[in-house]
């Protein structure tokens, strides 16, 4: 079972691509395929962080350690077996530490439940055991 760091609420579904209306999410892409920009994903956070799910990829000690708030811990190596939990009703992204975990969550998915609406961030991401996060592009 995937393990919430913070209490996630539910949140409005929307289509990842439409305009932000009715509930729906705007998510800018990035420059490669299945990617957000780094702008899109601090503004989500910020501005409709219950709008999205966020997935850490990292492996439970290191979300232990820190993770962003909100968050749910889903390890690479055990998401296959999970894909059925996630829901098809709000955009899914996938983080990790530099975008390669996060990046073969994204492949996952795409290739398994492709109807599902999925991104990863593809940048340097730093966690703080408060919650909150630094990231940077590679």
């Amino acid at each position: 079972m995937a393990k919430a760091h913070g209490s996630p609420a539910p949140g409005a579904a929307g289509d990842a691509k439409s305009k932000p209306s009715g509930g729906a999410v705007q998510i800018e892409p990035g420059k490669e395929k299945g990617t957000l920009s780094i702008a899109s994903f601090d503004r989500l956070l910020k501005e409709t962080p219950d709008a999205v799910l966020l997935v850490d990829t990292r492996d439970e000690k290191e979300f232990k350690r820190a993770a962003i708030k909100g968050s749910i811990n889903i390890p690479i190596e055990q998401l296959e077996k999970k894909l059925n939990t996630l829901p098809a009703d709000k955009p899914i992204i996938f983080v990790c530490g530099t975008g390669g975990r996060s990046g073969e969550a994204y492949d996952m998915v795409k290739l398994l439940r492709s109807q599902l609406t999925a991104y990863f961030l593809d940048a340097d991401l730093k966690f703080n055991p408060d919650g909150t996060y630094t990231v940077k592009p590679h």
